[in-house]
């Protein structure tokens, strides 16, 4: 509530008494001195100026005390916004952090390029809710990207090995940059269940690096799109998982 107001009356109605109080002390003293017309004249002068200064005082403060109110009000904004934002880097670096635990978890565990890619295909599929996937690996021996494990793949058609900047693949295996896709023409990708066939319409190619050179190619179908941070998350994993698979076809 303000109180300036109240302030305002009560220093008026101060003024007043001290008037009325003036004017009866004029009037029970020797008028016939006309010196005392002056002093009670001044008396009164004084006091309303000293009103009329508490008043301009009382302004003074409100204004002072709106402009600091203002000012702490923004401070106060700015600090909240920067408290938020740290907390949100936080949280989506957490959150970051967990997908890719998710995506990388046991994969170290196998020495074989089947069980590893296998286990991957199965990692993305828990965290992204795919619905097909297919790995490739390049084979030193052709420079040719053969399909090592499929995920909810069927098809009677078989899945040819690429070279890379053949095809969509090869141009991710020649790029060195993960491709997103939406709205993939029909029929595409087939996916089929006991709820009968349907085809998803997003499509995601990560390349995997090992020694600046791409090794292996993700193919990820869902229904549904990927996250907003899908390419952070590509360049976390990338060399990992390159160089985990590298591992295990020199050995």
């Amino acid at each position: 509530m303000d109180k300036n107001p109240l302030y305002k009356i009560v220093s008026a109605s101060a003024f007043l008494v001290f008037f009325a109080f003036t004017i009866i002390l004029f009037s029970k003293s020797d008028r016939s001195d006309s010196s005392l017309y002056i002093y009670y004249i001044g008396i009164i002068v004084v006091g309303f100026l000293i009103t009329v200064f508490n008043f301009w005082l009382i302004s003074k403060k409100n204004n002072f005390m709106n402009f600091f109110t203002e000012e702490q009000t923004e401070t106060t904004k700015e600090i909240t916004k920067k408290i938020t934002t740290e907390f949100d880097e936080i949280k989506q670096r957490e959150s970051l952090k967990n997908v890719i635990f998710e995506l990388l978890k046991d994969v170290e565990s196998y020495n074989s390029i089947e069980k590893l890619t296998e286990r991957l295909l199965q990692n993305f599929a828990e965290t992204f809710s795919i619905v097909q996937g297919i790995i490739f690996v390049k084979k030193a021996e052709d420079e040719l990207f053969h399909p090592t494990s499929t995920y909810a793949y069927y098809s009677d058609s078989k899945i040819r090995p690429f070279k890379i900047g053949e095809g969509i693949s090869g141009q991710v295996a020649k790029n060195k940059k993960i491709l997103s896709i939406s709205n993939i023409p029909e029929d595409y990708i087939t996916v089929l269940s006991g709820l009968g066939s349907s085809s998803p319409n997003k499509l995601l190619i990560l390349p995997l690096i090992a020694n600046n050179r791409t090794i292996a190619i993700i193919e990820l179908a869902a229904f549904t799109n990927f996250p907003e941070n899908i390419e952070e998350i590509s360049s976390e994993i990338s060399k990992p998982l390159g160089e985990i698979i590298e591992s295990i076809t020199i050995s």
